[in-house]
């Protein structure tokens, strides 16, 4: 059914008409979109001024995946999944500066490379290879 659907919709397309406007606001094709498209290429998250000096953050989404933005202290731009290694709590909200990112859940602490720095009632070698999910980010400029 699809299948005939998407050739009826080509040929309208092709002769000139736009997509149907239930498309914009459904649920079903926000789903095929994200698994098809967004899922497969690279997501825009901010502008780079949002995250200019050491210590900013940015946080957002890249399809339905949290993310947050940082730029390090070296002044490196860094991303990660925006989720706490803990709890699965969002760690940031909105936009800012800090030294480190904290999860407001259970205060899991993370540096801003994304390794865990302190944890209640853990021991420091337990912190051990705990950290957010890294993400690749490229800072793309016009001009």
């Amino acid at each position: 059914m699809l299948r005939g659907m998407f050739s009826e919709i080509r040929e309208r397309l092709e002769a000139g008409y736009t997509l149907p406007a239930g498309w914009y606001s459904d649920s079903a094709i926000l789903a095929l979109e994200r698994d098809r498209i967004f899922k497969h290429t690279w997501q825009y998250a901010c502008v780079t001024a949002q995250v200019a000096q050491p210590g900013d953050y940015f946080a957002t989404k890249a399809g339905h995946i949290p993310i947050v933005l940082v730029r390090d202290k070296d002044g490196e731009l860094r991303g990660f999944v925006n989720v706490c290694r803990h709890r699965g709590h969002v760690v940031m909200q909105g936009s800012g500066h800090r030294e480190t990112l904290q999860c407001p859940y259970h205060a899991w602490t993370y540096g801003l490379d994304g390794r865990l720095r302190t944890a209640p009632r853990a021991a420091e070698d337990d912190l051990g290879e705990i950290a957010l999910v890294p993400l690749r980010v490229e800072a793309w400029q016009l001009g």
